[in-house]
């Protein structure tokens, strides 16, 4: 079977840890990026940025004379995005046959609405590649707070900023449109489950994802060797923490009520562990 792995999400819940470990496959085929930003710069307001940087780099790769543009991951992108075809075309072409597979990781196509999920589906369907959603979630305030200083990290700011400062901008930053795209996992999981059959669908969790049950589960449902995982290295993880007032995180905790009672409702996870885990990032 040829295999299509559409990561959606969540940003800073460990997918760029699973790229690089489907990476290490002998029937994985690396595409250009982890991130293709595609979908989401076409249909989502909140990611148009994505398409403006891709055409602004494009530019200044034409502008360059760059010897080699044309094949450029930029160049590919920038056609992509003129014309969606080109990255079905894409994927049919590195795919190999018969048990071959390959995978676009974008955490923002969390927010992608049924009838792109669809036309994503039925796309793959003709060329005879079978979709398989991975979603990854994370407790929402400390991946919301991990996404602040990874930012701010990025900028290099983060030595300077004040614990009063972090708490300010994290406060901001819940609620915020661009955290609703990708921190509304209910929503999510739902648009999933009316696109893709249950066994098409993988929902895991951030916080347990390295215990053996949950990285047999996972190579399970890819049809991947989990011997070859590397569960002792971090990838992409943000700088040392920042604790935060705890009238703070009662008040964010009340932002995402709806969130907790889905993942345990709908799930069966158990949400103590996010309590936990805000917990670590709470000031006693």
């Amino acid at each position: 079977m040829r295999t299509f792995i559409l990561g959606v999400g969540a940003q800073k819940s460990g997918t760029t840890w699973l790229h690089a470990q489907l990476d290490k496959q002998p029937s994985f085929t690396r595409s250009f990026t982890k991130e293709h930003h595609i979908f989401d710069a076409i249909h989502l307001p909140e990611c148009v940025g994505f398409r403006t940087n891709v055409e602004l780099k494009a530019m200044d790769l034409l502008k360059s004379g760059h010897e080699s543009y044309e094949g450029h991951p930029i160049m590919k992108r920038l056609a992509m995005l003129a014309d969606p075809n080109q990255y079905f075309a894409h994927f049919n072409a590195i795919i190999p046959n018969p048990t071959g597979m390959s995978a676009d990781i974008t955490p923002s196509y969390s927010g992608l609405p049924i009838q792109v999920l669809r036309k994503i589906r039925n796309r793959f369907d003709r060329l005879g590649i079978t979709v398989k959603v991975v979603f990854l979630m994370r407790e929402p305030i400390t991946r919301a707070e991990s996404a602040m200083r990874n930012h701010l990290r990025d900028q290099g700011k983060i030595q300077d900023v004040t614990e009063a400062e972090a708490n300010r901008k994290l406060l901001r930053q819940v609620g915020s449109e661009e955290d609703a795209l990708r921190s509304s996992y209910h929503l999510t999981v739902r648009n999933l489950r009316k696109v893709f059959s249950s066994e098409n669908i993988y929902l895991g969790f951030f916080e347990t994802m390295f215990e053996d049950s949950e990285l047999n589960r996972i190579a399970e449902f890819l049809k991947i060797d989990p011997s070859l995982f590397d569960t002792g290295k971090v990838v992409n993880a943000s700088p040392a923490k920042i604790l935060y007032p705890s009238e703070s995180m009662l008040q964010m905790r009340k932002h995402y009520s709806t969130v907790y009672e889905f993942v345990k409702s709908e799930a069966g996870f158990d949400t103590s562990i996010w309590d936990a885990a805000v917990g670590k990032i709470t000031a006693s």
